[in-house]
């Protein structure tokens, strides 16, 4: 594993391994299903005992669950990057984002990385040998080691 070090920031930073970042992703976007699902049961259960919708079943209609998913994915990044720096996955891994200066990104950041994950072929920035997203790129902000 190649370490690529920040230069020109104080203090020196590391960006994150892939390893790391695509455990950041799958453990973010558990906790995002995780969510959807739990706000999908509630309002299933709030709509059963009103009765308003009688004929209403979330096992034959997901569909709810399918827009608080991508309601919560972006909701959830910036939110927990806008206050925190990181994510739960990036709590994990050690890992934060930080603008190109090595600062705490300004809030339009943190909105323009989380909406530009949804750019199609976003996901396969992955692969590719530098270990920066289409939403780093755009947004100006990357992933380091604590």
């Amino acid at each position: 594993m190649e370490t690529i070090f920040i230069e020109n920031s104080q203090p020196r930073l590391v960006l994150a391994s892939k390893e790391k970042r695509l455990i950041n992703f799958l453990v973010d976007y558990l906790v995002s299903i995780f969510l959807a699902g739990l706000l999908s049961l509630i309002l299933n259960l709030i709509l059963d005992f009103s009765g308003i919708f009688m004929e209403y079943s979330f096992l034959e209609n997901d569909a709810i669950f399918v827009l608080f998913f991508y309601f919560f994915w972006p909701f959830y990044y910036i939110v927990s990057e806008s206050l925190f720096g990181k994510t739960i996955g990036k709590s994990i891994t050690k890992t934060k984002v930080v603008d190109f200066n090595g600062e705490k990104p300004a809030f339009w950041r943190i909105l323009i990385r989380s909406f530009s994950r949804f750019l199609p072929y976003e996901p396969l920035t992955f692969f590719s040998q530098k270990r920066f997203g289409w939403h780093d790129k755009v947004s100006r902000t990357k992933v380091v080691n604590e």
